[in-house]
């Protein structure tokens, strides 16, 4: 649950955890609520006796035809206890609303046995925190009373980063000093923020010089403290001093009396702090006589469908059971029926309009259907309210959300919508036969069968997405005890085994009639994925969370004109857009975010911030016991005779030269066959990483050191080090000497349980071990570069003690000590610059790269991908009948828009193409024929022809007699295959002038 944690917080999550929740209703909402919920880790409580119905497995993945007339709760119950054996639950058959006392917040998405206002007022008057998570067929409501005084105790989830100080000013006026700090990064700060503020050290000057003065007091008072802020820009602060800072301010004071000047010296940190904001909720009765709608959660296309929709759930609500009354989907005599009771209970003006008549009209024409997109956004949002209601964490709903994709539909012919009592009857009435058979009728390609890839297929398999044609899905990655919180289709018994298969497995269970062939294939292998292959497909859907794989299908849609869904969640947050042909902007002209990676000189030598240590001891990590131990094993299979081989390899890199030089002697300076030398390398690790490196440092740049302009070199943002000294008493250094030893054990097969005592004993001799730091095995190469077989036949003496094995730094396994060593050299380089140190768990987020997860905001994005998915499958081609989805549930937020339009390119001539237009050849043209094309159809000079990184031509390294060649046995020389269909780059000589792609029939 790890990923689930890096969202939370350790001790929110635990809050969840230890929570109860009652759902009432278990059909497609209620069970992802419970899915939802229960995956997160709390404890469940259902009540839904009636009897499951076909028309339910259109919508709820736990409900097969064997769960026919059986209990929907005691089978929903069941069914979700293997998801989380941990976690209870339970069915409760409740007799009287008292029954809900126990319970820490309930939900409600339907009862044939108390109405909706009914559970609103018990809990109300109880306070019990309410949610309401109710879906009719396209559409679906959220509603939320968390009572009058609900406290967030965190507003918008994101995560708080320390801003490291870069500068401070001092002003003076004759009453207060004014203090403006600033940074290198832009602060997302507001104004009247408060902020903590922590290691700022200042200087006293006089005449521009710092002279020697106890500063301490100046430290003392100003550090630790919180200030209000007022933004000047992006990266300046103004801080707004108050009573409680009158000893800083008068220190100050009494210092400009005597002449002198106090400046910002060095370091600091900037810390925003998450203030607690108590907000007030309106009962379930108020909400509906004056809705409150979210700022935040707005389609801007259907801005005056909420006030319709409102009176059309005042008039469900109104009565117990009130749509029982309206069984035949799409029929006229019920849509005059409704629509004549909607007018006669409520005069608004709004219910007069075209627009109330269609939505009433749609309404009531699909009310009974079961869509598994629309459950999955309502259910996710449903069960984020109850968890946020539980913890305070992230801004609930308040309080009103009405959601629709009426879009999907026009009217629907009565006969067309009927009952066929099949699993697909959900969504039979919802679009009619012709329609669901579109659905059906689709050939398909997913990439990805982790958490996006689950949710996906749930609905495809639910929907009957692939029951006619094949759904080919492909997934290189085996199944993580860390997968099983997030991803419903996998369960424990599935550790290890390929996700692809598995889900495939499992999809069967949900529509047995599902066509899957599940695949491990690497795309960009020929077989199976040839341009047959691509041809085959209707639509193509990304499922993945790696940047260069999707831009790869981007490129073969683009290359096949195929539509394109994508996705992506970061923690609380998600997003989708749809990649349609001709139309809109491609997944790979979308530019991609500021890495934000520091410059390599301060990871090296001026870190100021726990990430720049973690990012060092991660890539010193992979030096030493991977590469170097890669080097070693080349070595070791190498004999005497070849050690030039190897001797050139070790040359080819001169760049990475003396790192992987250093790091191999640290290796083979002295035989490691036992557990004491597996302590010893440890030792020599932390006297060269800890201790001589940093004296090298220090003697480079002594803590008096001047810049040019006379300013102390240790000063803003470079933290002056300091050399550790090794204690095993600190648990950090302990855990330095018990990961280290057991990782280079494990590099020879020496296995052993550490034993602190003889590890001190080892230690305590450090100051007699050579250690070499990379600029000393520097000088070593230098002197002997021309003979460098020498370092390894005569300098060094070295008996194989048996094979060694290069360690991949693995983040998952929290028993191989690879985080815990990574965590504690972090750590101990944060101890050398006295930078705040971290957790191992922080650590390991950063340093895995490890993105948060929530198994809510995947459900929820990925319910809008099924909306998209079925209307590429209707065929709508406009860019106004797709949406692009971003979402947040920390703020919460939703935003629909249209997505974006596909860019214009010109050539040199003016002709107009977009990245989905092609200039088509056939058969096996010269490149002078290419060239020619070029010049009559965009009157452009062709410059170059490319296929992928490789050069079929280059105007200024080709001669004319290269003109002549034909493309493809270029492409034979350049080993590429040359039959079928080829994709290549053409460039023009012209500048600020494109080309299209040449596609080569």
């Amino acid at each position: 649950n790890s990923r689930t944690e890096y969202v939370y917080g350790k001790e929110v999550l635990e809050r969840m955890q230890k929570a109860t929740y009652f759902i009432f209703g278990c059909q497609g909402v209620g069970a992802e609520v419970a899915k939802n919920i229960f995956l997160t880790g709390g404890s469940v409580s259902l009540c839904d006796p009636e009897p499951v119905q076909t028309i339910d497995m259109a919508s709820n993945p736990f409900f097969t035809a064997g769960s026919i007339s059986k209990p929907r709760d005691e089978v929903l119950a069941q069914a979700i206890k293997e998801l989380n054996p941990q976690k209870q639950a339970n069915v409760v058959k409740v007799t009287d609303l008292k029954q809900l006392a126990q319970f820490q917040a309930v939900i409600y998405t339907r009862s044939t046995q108390f109405t909706v206002q009914q559970v609103a007022q018990h809990c109300r008057q109880h306070k019990i925190p309410f949610v309401v998570a109710q879906s009719f067929g396209l559409c679906g409501r959220i509603f939320c009373d968390f009572g009058e005084e609900f406290v967030i105790y965190d507003t918008d989830g994101e995560r708080i980063e320390d801003f490291t100080l870069a500068e401070m000013f001092i002003e003076i006026d004759s009453k207060m000093q004014d203090l403006y700090i600033g940074t290198k990064d832009v602060i997302p700060y507001e104004d009247n923020d408060l902020i903590e503020i922590t290691d700022v050290r200042f200087q006293v000057a006089r005449d521009g010089q710092r002279i020697e003065q106890d500063e301490s007091f100046l430290n003392e008072n100003f550090n630790n403290k919180r200030y209000r802020v007022k933004v000047i820009s992006k990266k300046e602060l103004k801080l707004q001093f108050d009573e409680t800072d009158v000893k800083f301010v008068n220190k100050i004071q009494e210092l400009i009396a005597k002449g002198l000047i106090v400046t910002y010296l060095r370091g600091g940190y900037i810390k925003k702090i998450k203030e607690p904001k108590i907000v007030s909720f309106k009962s379930f009765e108020e909400c509906a006589m004056n809705p409150v709608f979210p700022e935040m959660m707005i389609d801007f296309t259907k801005m005056e469908h909420n006030e319709v929709f409102n009176y059309i759930y005042r008039l469900i609500d109104s009565k117990q059971n009130y749509l029982q009354q309206f069984s035949q989907p799409w029929s006229k005599k019920h849509y005059e029926q409704f629509y004549t009771e909607l007018t006669q209970k409520f005069t608004a003006e709004c219910l007069k309009t075209d627009l109330a008549k269609t939505l009433a009209k749609k309404f009531i024409g699909q009310h009974m259907g079961q869509f598994s997109p629309v459950s999955s956004i309502i259910g996710a949002w449903g069960a984020q309210q109850a968890l946020e209601a539980v913890t305070g964490k992230y801004t609930p709903v308040q309080q009103n959300w009405y959601y629709d994709s009426f879009e999907l539909i026009d009217e629907v012919e009565e006969a067309d919508a009927n009952f066929k009592n099949d699993r697909y009857d959900g969504q039979t009435v919802i679009f009619g036969a012709a329609n669901q058979k579109k659905i059906q009728d689709q050939s398909l390609f997913m990439v990805g069968a982790g958490a996006l890839g689950c949710e996906i297929l749930k609905f495809l398999a639910l929907s009957g997405a692939c029951s006619q044609k094949q759904l080919d899905i492909t997934d290189l990655d085996s199944i993580e005890n860390s997968n099983l919180s997030r991803q419903f289709l996998f369960r424990e018994k599935d550790v290890g085994l390929m996700k692809s298969h598995v889900v495939a497995e499992r999809a069967l269970t949900m529509n047995p009639e599902c066509k899957i062939n599940p695949m491990t294939v690497k795309l960009g292998n020929l077989n199976p994925m040839s341009a047959e292959f691509w041809k085959s497909k209707s639509i193509i859907i990304n499922a993945l969370d790696n940047v260069p794989t999707r831009q790869f299908v981007d490129r073969k849609c683009v290359e096949f004109c195929k539509p394109l869904l994508e996705s992506g969640t970061q923690g609380q947050k998600a997003n989708m857009q749809v990649i349609l042909p001709r139309v809109t902007q491609i997944y790979s002209a979308m530019v991609d975010p500021d890495t934000g990676e520091a410059p390599a000189c301060t990871i090296h030598n001026f870190p100021n911030t726990i990430t720049h240590c973690i990012v060092y001891a991660t890539s010193e990590f992979k030096g030493m016991f991977e590469n170097a131990v890669e080097d070693l094993k080349k070595w070791q299979e190498t004999d005497n005779e070849n050690i030039n081989e190897f001797v050139q390899l070790m040359q080819s890199d001169l760049t990475a030269l003396k790192g992987r030089f250093a790091r191999l002697l640290q290796l083979v300076s002295f035989e490691i066959t036992k557990e004491e030398d597996c302590y010893k390398f440890a030792a020599c690790q932390f006297k060269r990483f800890f201790q001589k490196m940093i004296a090298k440092i220090l003697q480079t740049n002594p803590l008096d050191s001047k810049n040019e302009d006379g300013s102390a070199f240790w000063s803003a943002e470079k933290r002056p080090p300091h050399v550790l000294e090794f204690s095993m008493q600190d648990p950090v250094h302990r855990s330095f000497a018990q990961f280290g030893s057991k990782l280079v054990g494990d590099i020879y097969g020496i296995q052993f349980k550490f034993d602190e005592q003889k590890a001190a004993k080892v230690f305590a001799q450090m100051e007699q071990f050579e250690v070499l730091t990379a600029d000393e095995a520097g000088n070593v190469v230098d002197e002997y570069m021309d003979q460098l077989d020498k370092l390894f036949t005569q300098k060094f003496v070295f008996k194989p003690t048996g094979k060694v094995t290069p360690i991949q730094f693995e983040k998952d396994d929290a028993n191989n000590g690879h985080v815990q060593f990574l965590a504690a050299f972090s750590n101990l380089r944060a101890q050398n610059y006295e930078i705040p140190v971290a957790s191992d768990q922080e650590i390991r987020r950063i340093a895995g790269n490890i993105i948060p997860a929530m198994i809510t905001t995947t459900a929820a994005i990925v319910g809008h991908v099924g909306v998209e998915f079925v209307k590429l499958c209707f065929g709508k081609n406009k860019i106004e009948d797709y949406k692009q989805i971003y979402m947040n549930f920390a703020l919460p937020y939703v935003q629909m828009s249209e997505n974006e339009p596909c860019r214009l390119y010109k050539a040199a001539n003016g002709t107009e193409f977009t990245a989905w237009d092609f200039l088509d050849m056939e058969g096996n043209p010269t490149i002078g024929e290419i060239k020619q094309v070029v010049e009559e159809k965009y009157g452009a000079t062709l410059d170059g022809v490319m296929i992928g990184p490789k050069s079929i031509y280059m105007s200024f390294m080709d001669g004319e007699d290269k003109l002549e060649e034909r493309v493809r046995d270029v492409l034979v020389e350049l080993n590429e295959t040359a039959e079928g269909l080829k994709f290549l780059t053409i460039i023009a000589e012209e500048e600020n002038a494109e080309l299209p792609t040449l596609r080569l029939q």
